[in-house]
């Protein structure tokens, strides 16, 4: 049975979850990305020809283009699994299937949005912890229902990564330290208001990370983030990190985007010695040493040629004048080294990119719960697809970000 290794989730997605300003919303997201899948359907029919499969479902299935489903229940075991569906139409999902299996296919067969494939190891009232299906082994723990963060309230989720969990509550190599944020958990904001208005949220997933993209109101766009980084250092049994996009714990800071969280070219800026663990954005599950929970870490795309920062003002022409190009960098994963602010490269994200050129695919605003994002095709590594996610910077330049969506990140 196969399993398709990177999978978009949105908010816009038929039968997809609701996230608001209400407990136990995010946990809800994540429970259905991460481990459950989402609008199961049952499958009236499955034909193919020449490998391709044609299944037939009762109008209004709501699957569309470029999304996983995974199916189950067929005798034939070519038609179970995960598949990229290829086209739609009211009344039937088209997608390859390999090994060419008896036509019509047999059996009681469902199907439903593909989930990431992740385990909830431990769960609680309005809590969970999840474990990626392969990696480092470290969990994130989410407290949907939080009082850590009073005067956020339910517009906020407390959020912790662990090396170890024996319950929902307790485990070992917490991160961040306590000494930085107490009770070893920080905010992922989620809405503006606590209430049940429904906000955009768009995942980008494979089975060993995922980053979570939250429009808490009409003007900001977060990330938060959780899994294993890519790291240069042999055997890093560590190479865990986690982020997020608001340090405010009182408030919804409106205008809170991507440059925020120190995804820049200015390292020094980021690492400064006089610059406290509570401003990190980042964390990696321990410092290059091992010996230090929590070590303190920065994203850090390459500049833009002739701009100020991340695919915003200056930067090259798009496409570029000489071969008609797209160029765009890997996101790279720095820690710091010292109390002087020396930092080192550790590895770098997965499947994340910044643009060397300004603003190349100018993303529209969101609408309704529909996130904002643009979907390039072909435009990734080895010809796969892109999605453009708009970042803003405090000076209210408009960039890009982007994350590969079809393929392996390696």
């Amino acid at each position: 049975m196969a399993i398709l290794p990177i999978k978009l989730f949105r908010s816009s997605d038929s039968g997809a979850p609701t996230l608001n300003g209400v407990a136990g919303a995010l946990a809800n997201v994540l429970d259905a990305v991460l481990t459950t899948g989402y609008n199961v359907k049952s499958v009236t029919s499955i034909t193919q020809t020449g490998n391709v499969a044609t299944m037939t479902l009762q109008a209004g299935h709501g699957y569309v283009a470029d999304q996983v489903v995974t199916n189950a229940g067929a005798v034939e075991p070519e038609y179970n699994g995960d598949f990229l569906v290829k086209a739609v139409t009211p009344t039937t999902v088209i997608f390859d299937v390999t090994g060419n299996p008896a036509s019509p296919a047999t059996g009681t067969i469902t199907t439903k949005v593909a989930s990431a494939g992740w385990t909830k190891t431990f769960t609680g009232t309005n809590k969970a912890a999840y474990q990626a299906a392969s990696g480092s082994g470290y969990h994130v723990r989410v407290d949907d229902g939080q009082t850590q963060f009073a005067t956020l309230g339910a517009r906020a989720a407390a959020v912790s990564m662990y090396k170890t969990l024996s319950s929902v509550d307790t485990g070992t190599g917490a991160v961040p330290p306590s000494s930085v944020w107490a009770n070893n958990v920080l905010p992922w904001h989620k809405s503006s208001t606590a209430d049940s208005t429904a906000r955009p949220w768009l995942i980008v997933a494979s089975a060993n990370a995922f980053y979570l993209f939250v429009w808490p109101d009409t003007a900001s766009c977060i990330l938060h983030g959780f899994g294993d980084f890519f790291s240069n250092i042999p055997s890093d049994a560590n190479n865990a990190f986690m982020l997020h996009g608001c340090n405010n714990t009182t408030t919804f800071s409106t205008g809170s985007s991507l440059a925020a969280m120190n995804v820049s070219p200015y390292t020094n800026a980021v690492f400064d010695s006089g610059n406290s663990y509570a401003t990190s954005y980042q964390y990696a599950g321990v410092d290059y040493s091992g010996y230090s929970a929590g070590g303190k870490c920065c994203l850090v795309g390459n500049r833009t040629f002739g701009g100020s920062g991340f695919g915003e003002i200056g930067g090259l022409k798009f496409p570029n004048p000489l071969d008609n190009g797209f160029y765009y960098s890997p996101v790279l994963f720095l820690e710091k080294l010292n109390a002087s602010g020396d930092t080192g490269v550790r590895g770098r994200m997965p499947g994340i990119y910044t643009p060397q050129h300004a603003n190349p695919f100018p993303v529209g605003a969101i609408s309704g719960t529909t996130p904002a994002y643009t979907m390039l095709y072909g435009f990734g590594p080895s010809g796969g697809n892109l999605v453009a996610i708009p970042i803003i910077t405090s000076g209210g330049y408009i960039g890009n970000l982007f994350l590969d969506v079809k393929g392996a990140w390696a």
